[in-house]
C-alpha cells in the first residue's frame, strides 16, 4: 500500500467521523425542538399555537421566531451537504422572515422532521462502505463527492446595517458546526421564553436544553 493510499484512507476516515459528529449534534438540537413542541401541545392543547407564537417582551420574539431563524441557518448547509455540491455560496442574511414555521406548531414539526431526515440519511451514508447502501441518491452523492477532502463553500454575512454582505471562505463542516452552535444560543432564549413567559415548568424541558456542550462538559468535570 502506497503512502498516498494510506493518506487518502486517513483523510476519508477523519472526514467521515467529522460529518457523523456534526449530523449527531444538529439532530440532537432538532430533537430538543420536537420535545418542546410536544410539551406545548400536551400542556396547552388547542392553545399551543398561541403559546408558540406569543412574543416575550423581554426577548422581543416568540419561540416560533427563534425556531424559524435557527432552522434557516441549519437548513442551508444541510441542503448543500445532501446535494454534494462544491463551491456553493451560503447567504445567511438573505432569508425569508415570517411564514408558517414560526406561527404553526404542525408546520414547524414538519420542517424539523424533514431536516432531521436529511441529517440521518447523510449520517447513514457516511457510515456505509458503499454508496449503494445509502438510503437516498442525494446521500450517496455526498459519499462520492466527500470521499476525500471536503466541500468548499463561501459564507456571506452582513456585518453592519448597510446591507453589504462580506464573503468568507469556509467549508461545509465549519458551517454545520456554526449552525449547531448558533442554534444552541437561540435555544437558550427559547428556554427563557418557555419558562418565564408562557409558563412551562423548567423540569418539563431536558436538563441540557439550550446549554452549550462546553458548559455541560464543564459542569460534569468540575
Amino acid at each position: 500500500m502506497t503512502s498516498q493510499v494510506i493518506m487518502n484512507s486517513m483523510l476519508r476516515s477523519n472526514n467521515t467521523r467529522t460529518i457523523q459528529s456534526l449530523c449527531r449534534a444538529n439532530m440532537a438540537i432538532l430533537h430538543q425542538k420536537l420535545l418542546l413542541l410536544t410539551e406545548l401541545e400536551s400542556t396547552f392543547n388547542d392553545a399551543a399555537k398561541h403559546a408558540f407564537q406569543s412574543r416575550c417582551p423581554m426577548v422581543g420574539a416568540s419561540i416560533g421566531q427563534h425556531f424559524r431563524h435557527s432552522l434557516d441557518h441549519m437548513e442551508l448547509p444541510a441542503l448543500v451537504l445532501a446535494s454534494g455540491q462544491d463551491c456553493v455560496d451560503l447567504h445567511y442574511d438573505l432569508r425569508v422572515r415570517g411564514g408558517t414555521t414560526e406561527t404553526d406548531v404542525v408546520e414547524a414539526r414538519k420542517r424539523i422532521e424533514n431536516l432531521t431526515t436529511i441529517f440521518r440519511e447523510v449520517q447513514e451514508s457516511s457510515s456505509s462502505s458503499s454508496p449503494s447502501l445509502s438510503t437516498s441518491s442525494s446521500a450517496a452523492k455526498v459519499e462520492e463527492e466527500n470521499e476525500i477532502g471536503t466541500l468548499t463553500v463561501t459564507a456571506h454575512f452582513m456585518l453592519s446595517a448597510d446591507g453589504v454582505e462580506v464573503p468568507l471562505p469556509s467549508n461545509i463542516e465549519r458551517e454545520l458546526g456554526f449552525a449547531a452552535h448558533h442554534a444552541i444560543h437561540h435555544m437558550a432564549l427559547v428556554r427563557l421564553i418557555a419558562t418565564g413567559h408562557i409558563g412551562l415548568p423548567a423540569e418539563s424541558l431536558p436538563e441540557d436544553f439550550g446549554r452549550a456542550p462546553s458548559t455541560v462538559n464543564f459542569d460534569q468535570t468540575a
